[in-house]
This record gives structure tokens, sequence and C-alpha cells, in this order.
């Protein structure tokens, strides 16, 4: 279907906006083509979408709902879906892919960190992570992949951590040196060892060992950081505030720029292509 007025693909720059219907709560997975139309992919059911992933060629994707649902996986470019109930119903807040499609991540809100090695069949629950923290208060936020899905990066709010993993999940270690913090986001370079991360109510770090050692960035300045993309070298980032503008980084984080200019606020979600060029970004 064509997208509404308040639908549109906006572009400014690098950046372009999604708006309109298309934030976590729409009806159904949704998939561009070149023409820039979408289609509505109704087969996977109605529900409050959380996130979503792809495989590098777009073939292989998985999308997870917010609300008790099931994660949804699709291999032919989101045409048709199947609800893989091997994980279970949970409140899934986030999913990342390997770029083959195979391996993927997924995280539930007050639950574990989940894996699976078959493109979303079978899944792993991992408990040498907590599943709760201070109360119950701290959720899980992100999750993050390298391109051969060996390793990974998921971070918590609520005083939680940054945790990292170097065998595709099956075990975790947990990153003291970033601190605790409301952290919200994180991303990685294809190879895994550059990390970027932000916190609700900080900064946004860096790190350029997977994850062992952190640096704070305070030149874009703190507090509202929802969302982060890096390009695959991790030298080029964007970070987006829920209660500001979007501000993208050249240096791998050290020096950070406002870029918009015509929304300051309700950002939910940024995307990169590998070589940091072209963004995309939600807003609700």
């Amino acid at each position: 279907m064509k997208l509404s007025t308040s639908q549109s693909i906006r572009a400014v720059g690098i950046v372009a906006a999604l708006v309109g219907s298309l934030m976590a709560a729409v009806a159904s997975p949704t998939v561009a083509n070149a023409s820039g139309t979408w289609t509505q992919q109704s087969n996977a059911g109605t529900g409050q979408w959380s996130a979503i992933a792809s495989s590098s060629d777009g073939t292989k994707l998985a999308a997870t709902k917010a609300s008790g649902g099931n994660i949804y996986t699709s291999t032919n470019s989101g045409a048709t879906w199947t609800a893989q109930t091997d994980s279970g119903a949970g409140y899934w807040t986030s999913i990342t892919s390997s770029s083959d499609g195979t391996k993927l991540a997924a995280v539930e809100a007050w639950g574990r960190i989940w894996t699976s090695a078959d493109s979303g069949v079978h899944w792993t629950a991992h408990s040498d992570v907590p599943s709760t923290v201070n109360g119950g208060y701290g959720l899980w936020r992100s999750i993050t992949s390298s391109s051969d899905g060996t390793k990974l990066a998921a971070v918590r709010s609520g005083g939680g951590y940054v945790y990292t993993s170097t065998d595709s999940g099956t075990t975790w270690t947990l990153q003291s040196d970033a601190g605790t913090g409301n952290w919200y986001a994180v991303a990685s370079s294809s190879d895994g060892t550059k990390l970027v991360a932000a916190q609700y109510y900080g900064t946004i770090s860096t790190s350029t060992d997977s994850g062992a050692h952190w640096t704070t960035r305070s030149n874009a300045g703190s507090g509202g950081w929802w969302t982060v993309t890096s390009s695959s070298d991790g030298t080029k980032l964007a970070a987006a505030r829920n209660g500001g503008g979007i501000y993208t980084s050249a240096d791998s984080g050290a020096t950070w720029t406002l870029r918009t200019s015509f929304y300051s606020s309700g950002w939910t979600s940024i995307t990169s292509s590998s070589d940091g060029t072209k963004l995309a970004a939600t807003r609700g």
C-alpha cells in the first residue's frame, strides 16, 4: 500500500525519518521495496511489534512482539511469516541477527537473553545472566551482534550493566568498566570490536575492545538517549534522543554533531547502511 502523507519518508541530508504508524506498534511487519512503497504483511497477525532484524541480503527476517507474543521469522523477505513457539511468548524488546540470518539473539524485558543457531526454529535461554535486577526495575532494552553472530552485546536499564559474549551467547561477561546505568541502546561494528551504547539518563559511551573498556562521550550531551547505530567499521555512528535530536559522529564517537533541523523530539529508532552514509530513523 502507498504511505499516507503522515506516513511518508522524509529526507534531510543523510537522514530519512520514517513517521506515522510505522512505529513499535505497527499492525504487522512491513517491508519496503525500491519504489518507495510499502506492503503490509498481515500473515503474522497484529500486535505491538517491538523490533525487527534482517540478514544482509534481506531474505531472512525476524520480528518480536512487546505484548507477550512470539518471535516471528520469514525466509522470503517478509512475504510469509512463521511463529516460532520454541522460545515461548514473552515481552520481547530487541532482536539481532548475523549477516546470514542463521544466528539470532533476542531479549525479554523482564526475562532472559535467548539465542538461536537455526534462524529461529530452536531457542536457548541463557541463565548465567540475571533475569532481573533492582527488584525487577532493570529491563533488557537492546542487543546487538557481530556479522558472524559470535560476538554479542546486550544492555539493560534501571541500574543495569552492559553484558557481552564472544561465543554466540553461550557464556556472558558483565562489563563493569561501563558502570551501572539506565542503558537503553547498543550497536556494534561488523567484527564486534567497536561498540556504542547509550543511557537514557546519561551519556553515550564507546568501546574499541568488544566491551572490556569504555570511554564516556560527553560531547553530545546527556539525557534522553533512546537508540544508536553503527557503520560496519564502527567509525560512523548515529544516535537519537527521544526528547531531542539526531546526532552523528564520523570518528567512532570522539565528537558528535547535531544533524536534525526539522524534528527535535520523539525519536524511537535509527539504523544505518554498512558504510554509514545513509540513515533511517523513526519517531512517534
